[in-house]
């Protein structure tokens, strides 16, 4: 009876240690890791003097109210280290066409900016009039820290 008793608990402790193997002698697969997707962060004057974080696969894109027939233009002045983070693109988004557009009605315009490496920066735009020597009608910045 001690010896069929003894079998029984070897055979139990064979059976559970064969129990964490995966069968075959094959090692288990890692689990993938999902990586980040690129984002578009948009960011519009309400952000004014804020920090935003990007990583190096996103997009920035700088929303800013504009009238061109004004005579008024968004520019950029600065980004302190364009190593980290540059200018891509900007364009001027006006209302969409109507039948009786409204003369003199402002759109949008949308810069975009691209980070480069990981690092902090700061862009800095200001609202003027290209042709007047006179201080601008708004300024926008925002710090950049690229992860």
């Amino acid at each position: 009876m001690k010896i069929k008793s003894t079998l029984a608990i070897l055979l139990a402790a064979a059976v559970l240690a064969g129990a964490g193997c995966n069968g075959g002698g094959q090692q288990a697969q890692p689990t993938p890791t999902a990586t980040p997707t690129a984002m578009e962060v948009w960011v519009t004057e309400d952000d004014a003097g804020t920090e935003i974080a990007l990583r190096v696969d996103d997009s920035l894109i700088v929303a800013l109210d504009s009238n061109p027939t004004t005579g008024f233009e968004w520019a950029l002045v600065n980004i302190s280290d364009p190593s980290v983070i540059h200018k891509v693109h900007d364009e001027y988004k006006g209302p969409e066409p109507t039948t009786s557009p409204l003369v003199g009605q402002g759109g949008e315009e949308l810069w975009t900016f691209q980070p480069l490496k990981a690092g902090s920066a700061t862009i800095e735009m200001m609202y003027a009039r290209p042709w007047e020597s006179v201080p601008p009608a708004q300024r926008f910045n925002i710090s950049v820290t690229v992860q």
